[in-house]
């Protein structure tokens, strides 16, 4: 009997349990510290994507720190899953209520981690906007939005509460599911992509001057670095250590033969003129130990090579003068010789003190030549019957490759910094852009990729980063100007911010029906949201314009008092926020680089989004009250 009794015991311990376990906002926290990790797994991951750190692998450092904070997450589910199973309690009840789309989350993120190890495998890494589309990640998205959402369905479920301390988790859940929506839809957000960024529209020759944009080596995070509305930018080229960079600045008028030399950081910050002499000074590049830099110097039309010390101390020394028109010049590997380009089509290459001078020809109208990184190979632009493509040749002028077939206009080659691709701009699609091909030893012509894809812009010049996560480059704005019967950058900025206001709007307006938000709730979600976008594309000054915005937000909460009991002070917010999101981030963009949209595009993009706003304040009321309409009809029929 004893042994029957000692037998039953643990029965009694695993009695059904009804309800769910207790949760609270301790659990809460907890969770939201959890989601926190595992958000910044994905932001690191994220981070290496935008800034062209993966490789051609499903086990990267940055996939590695992504799925140990999904573990971590995981693990804690996992065990609270399995302590309260042996309580007894239901499967689909062994966590505290609100949770149960939490466990089905993580289940959810395992399997497509395993299907993405396979799409990887079978497909390649994706690149740019395909890592967002990816049936897999998008599966990823939905099982780390279910874990998420977590507190903030514990805090549906729990009723009425208020203050940070009640609220806290629920409104950082929030703000987390806006970052994953937008993350996920950063191919069409103007944080990401702000291609409202540029010289003012109301500028009569912003499209015929050239500004210097940066961009991911991958074509994405496009943005504005330089922008002058009276003079343009061009031909930036990095520093050997990658924290400088030199471009010409010339006055708008190309009439008129004037350009100096500047120097700025990375970043853009910091422009300082090296060069004030009589005429041009343009086409400028650094010696491989970043000490010295050659350019052309041109004046009544006559081009000669200058080299001048990296920081603009001393005199430039003029190493040729022989009147034939030398352009572009470059260093080879090793920074010995200097290779350019004479009027003719021939190339010279010659001592970096100019003497020794040896004519190359390629046996056809040839351009824009540069060295092969190994110094054994020149790469240059070549005219043909059908345009100018890129051709490869040795040092002697023999073994003439071609390596492109556009039948266009493609040149401005250069090596990347691992020597595996060849950068060029090409005007095959229409309008100068960007594309990137194999180095080979093939002499077959190779497929050229579009990375740039930006109708908005007619790009020249371009240089990549030194550790090759960057690319740089000059370009004309073409969105601002209706003559130029091109509308499809604007076209696709303006609808980008309607659909950012609509999935902003959509989250803060389910929190102020729900709640009545503490001060700093919707500053709180736009000003972390964007930070954690900027993080991405380095943009952070537009995080000051979603602060701002934000704590008018909050004011006008305490002020209008949005809620379903106030409903006209909900829809008058609903219209308002948006409105005033996206007049400060104009706002933004006209004090750090401009806006290239006129008042007709941008401010009808701010009053649209506040149009749209309004629209789902009444979506929202309105299902709300059919909902409470259906539920008294249900009532009385009992």
């Amino acid at each position: 009997m004893a042994t029957a009794t000692s037998s039953a015991q643990p029965q009694t311990s695993r009695a059904a349990q009804t309800g769910y376990p207790t949760g609270g906002l301790r659990f809460d926290w907890a969770f939201v510290g959890l989601s926190i990790l595992f958000i910044a797994g994905l932001w690191v991951d994220g981070w290496a994507h935008f800034h062209n750190q993966v490789d051609d692998s499903f086990f990267t450092p940055w996939h590695f720190l992504f799925y140990s904070a999904f573990g971590i997450t995981a693990l804690f589910v996992g065990v609270n899953q399995w302590r309260n199973l042996n309580k007894g309690y239901a499967f689909r009840r062994a966590l505290p209520e609100g949770y149960w789309l939490a466990l089905v989350g993580v289940m959810l993120f395992a399997v497509g981690g395993m299907a993405d190890m396979i799409w990887h495998t079978l497909f390649g890494i994706e690149a740019g906007s395909e890592a967002l589309t990816s049936p897999s990640h998008i599966a990823l998205a939905i099982g780390m939005c279910l874990v998420f959402t977590g507190p903030l369905r514990a805090a549906l479920l729990r009723g009425n509460t208020h203050g940070w301390r009640n609220l806290g988790p629920a409104l950082i859940s929030s703000t987390l599911v806006l970052t994953m929506l937008a993350f996920f839809t950063s191919y069409a957000h103007p944080l990401i992509n702000p291609i409202a960024a540029g010289p003012g529209g109301e500028t009569e020759d912003v499209e015929s001057l050239n500004q210097i944009y940066v961009m991911n080596a991958d074509g994405s995070g496009q943005t504005l670095l330089v922008a002058e509305r009276d003079h343009s930018n061009a031909s930036p080229m990095w520093s050997p250590d990658g924290t400088q960079v030199v471009f010409s600045r010339s006055s708008g008028d190309f009439d008129v033969l004037d350009s100096d030399l500047y120097l700025m950081n990375a970043d853009g910050s910091d422009v300082t003129q090296l060069t004030s002499a009589d005429g041009a000074e343009y086409g400028a590049e650094w010696s491989p130990d970043g000490t010295k830099l050659v350019y052309i110097h041109e004046t009544d039309s006559l081009r000669e090579i200058f080299i001048m010390n990296g920081d603009g101390s001393g005199n430039p020394v003029q190493i040729t003068n022989n009147a034939d028109n030398e352009w572009p010049v470059h260093w080879s590997p090793d920074g010995t010789k200097l290779l350019y380009g004479v009027e003719g089509g021939d190339f010279t290459i010659m001592d970096a003190d100019g003497g020794n001078a040896t004519t190359i020809s390629p046996g056809m109208t040839a351009f824009l030549p540069v060295w092969t990184p190994d110094s054994s190979r020149i790469i240059f632009s070549g005219q043909n019957e059908g345009g100018m493509d890129i051709y490869g040749m040795n040092l002697d002028g023999s073994d003439v490759t071609r390596l492109t077939q556009s039948a266009s206009f493609d040149g401005y080659s250069v090596i990347s910094p691992d020597d595996q691709q060849i950068l060029l701009t090409s005007w095959r699609g229409g309008l100068g852009e960007l594309y990137t091909m194999p180095i080979t030893g093939e002499t077959e012509a190779l497929e050229a990729v579009n990375i740039s894809n930006n109708t908005a812009l007619q790009v020249n010049e371009a240089s990549w980063s030194p550790d090759g996560s960057k690319i740089m480059f000059s370009a004309t704005g073409r969105s601002a100007q209706p003559s130029a019967g091109n509308f499809e950058g604007q076209d696709f900025g303006v609808g980008s911010i309607l659909l950012q206001a609509g999935l902003m709007t959509g989250v803060i307006l389910f929190m102020a029906w729900r709640w009545q938000l503490p001060f700093g709730a919707v500053t709180l979600i736009l000003a972390g949201s964007t930070f954690m976008l900027t993080l991405l594309n380095d943009f952070y000054v537009l995080t000051l314009g979603a602060l701002v915005a934000g704590l008018i937000a909050d004011v006008l909460i305490c002020r209008l008092k949005p809620s379903h009991a106030n409903e006209s002070g909900f829809h008058l917010f609903a219209f308002v926020v948006p409105m005033i999101f996206f007049a400060l981030y104009f706002v933004t963009l006209q004090a750090i680089v401009g806006v290239s949209w006129n008042i007709h595009v941008w401010g009808g993009a701010i009053f649209m989004s506040g149009m749209l706003g309004l629209l789902l304040s009444y979506l929202m009321s309105g299902a709300a009250a059919t909902a409470t309409a259906s539920a008294t009809a249900r009532e009385a029929t009992r």
